[in-house]
């Protein structure tokens, strides 16, 4: 039952997301994370897997847990300078944005 209620929660903070953020926001965040990208209906987090790099067999689409992209948002991975640049937290725009995510989700989880 506890699996369920986290589910529940973690889908009901994604959406919150979303309808704050709105698409094409949550989209430039779910790109710098993973490459990933809401799928057509914006329900799940899809990462594009190129066949041609891995095999004929492994083209497609996986689903991407949205805990994992909670985990990773709300961590201090998003203003990584190995991975982000030297002056990643001097970057307004993604400053403001990494924000404005987390403060929806500090909303969404404390009701």
């Amino acid at each position: 039952m506890q699996k369920e209620k986290t589910i529940t929660d973690m889908n009901s903070t994604f959406t919150s997301l979303l309808q704050m953020l709105g698409k094409d926001d949550l989209n430039e965040i779910l790109f710098n994370w993973n490459e990933s990208e809401l799928n057509e209906d914006c329900s799940e987090i899809v990462v594009f897997v190129d066949s041609r790099a891995y095999g004929p067999r492994t083209g497609g689409a996986n689903k991407v847990e949205k805990s994992e992209f909670i985990e990773w948002l709300l961590s201090d991975a998003p203003f990584d300078p190995k991975v982000y640049g030297e002056k990643i937290r001097e970057d307004n725009q993604w400053t403001e944005l990494v924000g404005k995510a987390r403060q929806t989700i500090k909303v969404s989880t404390n009701g």
